[in-house]
């Protein structure tokens, strides 16, 4: 990736301010690069939950048993899965 700190701060928060207004003030922000990193995989969930107010989901091919575009589509269909039973239910009336 050819973006520099200062571009990838501002497009990242320019997303998470979408989801809340805490965001517009972060307390700290930093962006580690790996440039000679490898994948892993194999967490046994294909996403994890890190916040229900703002809904917020980390999903990818982490999350699959070996990282890959496929595993990453798995864990993106299922995130979407799991938000959109999360919407539906928040908007049923109550029983």
């Amino acid at each position: 990736m050819s973006w520099d700190d200062p571009e990838i701060q501002a497009l990242s928060l320019r997303h998470l301010r979408r989801l809340s207004k805490d965001a517009k003030r972060p307390t700290h922000f930093t962006v580690k690069r790996w440039p000679h990193g490898l994948p892993c995989g194999g967490s046994g969930t294909l996403y994890d939950q890190v916040s229900d107010r703002p809904p917020i989901y980390l999903a990818g091919d982490r999350f699959s048993d070996w990282p890959s575009m496929s595993g990453a589509l798995e864990s993106g269909q299922c995130t979407r899965e799991s938000l959109a039973n999360a919407i539906r239910a928040a908007q049923s009336p109550p029983v």
